[in-house]
């Protein structure tokens, strides 16, 4: 809460001097694991990896204290995986709780992007080594297709057969939500490298009478990004 009082009173502060600043990288998501869109016992492929870019501004508010106020684009995320539709039928890391049912085609795609007020805490000197933390204010998408989907059921203890015909199924899910961000900084001149996390895994709001309509593929990234301050 003492980050979030520190931006908020820049908000409110006179006119300070600033620099633009600049950047691009590359990101990495971090799954929410075995069971979440994807089965890992079965052929799935994941797009982890995307290209990010932040563009923003950034000040001094102290000898050794620094504050960023940046939109940040964290790129695509996807996976396509052969899945069994009904998680009774599955165990994590085994595979299939007696016969398999049927593979559906489960094809995932969705995006992260948001604004980042953090407070960077650092050394001086030719090169400065900092500390960044704040909260996180994102926006992010997840549309799930599938083609093959059919409604299933367990007939017998661990038996599990198909009771519909195959029809396609879409869940298309989008929400704004806070969380928080942190990372480590080196600077010289006026380049720099930043490693920061976000996170960002709460579940969608729930369509068609469901209380939710899970998470994203995703519980958060690692992004690596050079900068510059203009």
């Amino acid at each position: 809460m003492k980050i979030l009082g520190v931006l908020l009173c820049l908000l409110c502060a006179p006119a300070m001097a600033f620099q633009f600043e600049a950047g691009l990288g590359m990101s990495r998501a971090l799954t929410n694991g075995d069971g979440t869109w994807y089965q890992n016992a079965f052929p799935h492929t994941l797009d982890l990896r995307s290209l990010s870019g932040m563009v923003g501004v950034t000040g001094d508010l102290s000898e050794h204290v620094a504050y960023h106020l940046d939109g940040v684009w964290l790129g695509r995320f996807g996976e396509n995986s052969q899945d069994t539709p009904n998680d009774g039928n599955y165990a994590k890391g085994i595979g299939c709780v007696g016969p398999c049912l049927p593979m559906a085609n489960f094809i995932g795609t969705g995006w992260v992007a948001g604004f980042a007020p953090t407070i960077e805490w650092h050394t001086t000197g030719e090169w400065r080594f900092g500390l960044l933390a704040g909260p996180w204010f994102y926006r992010e998408t997840w549309r799930e297709s599938v083609p093959n989907w059919y409604p299933s059921a367990e007939v017998r203890p661990g038996v599990y057969a198909p009771t519909g015909a195959p029809r396609p199924v879409m869940i298309d899910s989008s929400q704004y939500r806070v969380s928080y961000t942190v990372g480590v900084a080196v600077e010289r001149g006026s380049w720099g490298l930043r490693i920061q996390y976000f996170d960002d895994h709460q579940d969608f709001p729930g369509t068609g009478g469901n209380a939710t309509n899970g998470p994203p593929l995703w519980k958060g990234q690692w992004d690596f990004m050079v900068t510059k301050e203009f």
